[in-house]
C-alpha cells in the first residue's frame, strides 16, 4: 500500500541521516587523533577537542609532554596521557615511573 512505502521511504531517510551524523562523528574523530596538539576530554560524556596552545620554540614534543589541558567542561588533564588533574612539572614517562 502506498502508506507501507512512505513508512519504508522515511526509514531509509532517517537511516541515511544516522549514517551522515556518524560519518561526520568519525571524520572528526580522526583529525582530532591525527593532531599531535589536540586532545580529546576523558571526561565521559564530554566529546571535547581541547587544543595545546603553545608559542613556537617552546620545546616541541617535550612541552606536550608536560601539558596540562583545560577542557571548555571544567575537566583538567594531561594531554598526552589523560591523567585527571595533570602531573606538572613531571613529564608523562616520569609519573608512571613514580606511580
Amino acid at each position: 500500500t502506498t502508506s507501507g512505502i512512505t513508512v519504508a521511504s522515511e526509514e531509509r531517510r532517517g537511516d541515511a541521516e544516522v549514517i551522515i551524523v556518524r560519518l561526520r562523528a568519525l571524520r572528526a574523530q580522526a583529525f582530532v587523533n591525527s593532531k599531535q596538539n589536540l586532545s580529546w576530554c576523558p571526561r565521559p560524556g564530554c566529546g571535547h577537542a581541547v587544543a595545546v596552545t603553545s608559542t613556537a620554540g617552546d620545546g616541541g614534543a617535550e612541552r606536550l609532554s608536560l601539558c596540562t589541558l583545560e577542557c571548555a567542561c571544567g575537566m583538567r588533564f594531561c594531554g598526552p596521557c589523560n591523567q585527571e588533574g595533570g602531573h606538572e612539572p613531571a613529564n608523562c614517562k616520569q609519573w608512571k615511573d613514580w606511580q
